[in-house]
């Protein structure tokens, strides 16, 4: 069973990480196995196994990129800083991220002319394609908003993605958000990482 509010594997009546009710429906589990295309509940999309085999599929295509902490330790080897870089890095990022700085939140506003259900797994599939963990899942009745990391690269350090999926007459409503912590400019990282998303949400393939 999953935690409907956070996203989590969990057993019992309640999560063992938020604390949220478990709720076990035999008939909602059942149901899954038909056709999810309209479904917005992530706990049952999740425990679908084809869902699953197909967002590891797209997982297994995840290439590890050069991260800023990575370029950190390369620069503090080439110029032999009295101040690591990497030192600055563990200690004054998490300071500012601490206090709210972060870059300027870029936003999506689209309607995805595929079923709820679709989109859902789609985003799921680009997420962990691109290396982007799930943090978190918030549900509500006709959809579900999505948290996930956006990983550290050349560009920024380590940022968040939020995206919300609704369900609407003969498609679908998504709102997405992307910001970097711990600095005020991404330089294009956050807009880039929302157009290859919404890109994603239309067409990767998540036929099971």
């Amino acid at each position: 069973m999953f935690c409907s509010e956070c996203g989590v594997e969990a057993e019992g009546k309640f999560c063992w990480k938020c604390g949220a009710p478990l709720h076990g429906n035999p008939a909602d589990s059942a149901s899954i196995h038909g056709d999810w295309s309209e479904q917005v509940r992530y706990d049952l999309l999740i425990t679908h196994p084809l869902v699953r085999d197909v967002i590891a599929r797209h997982g297994a295509q995840a290439k590890k990129s050069l991260s800023g902490e990575d370029l950190f330790k390369l620069f503090d080897k080439l110029a032999r800083s009295p101040v690591p870089l990497e030192m600055v890095g563990k200690i004054a990022v998490p300071l500012w991220t601490s206090v709210g700085v972060k870059s300027g939140v870029k936003t999506r506003t689209e309607t995805i002319a595929r079923p709820c259900g679709h989109v859902i797994v789609a985003a799921l599939c680009s997420l962990a394609r691109n290396g982007q963990a799930l943090t978190g899942v918030d549900q509500a009745d006709d959809g579900c908003t999505l948290h996930a990391e956006q990983p550290s690269d050349f560009r920024a350090l380590q940022g968040e993605i939020r995206l919300t999926v609704r369900k609407q007459a003969g498609a679908t409503r998504v709102e997405a958000g992307a910001w970097s912590n711990g600095q005020f400019f991404d330089w294009g990282k956050s807009r880039a990482c929302l157009d290859r998303l919404v890109e994603d949400l239309r067409v990767l393939n998540v036929s099971v």
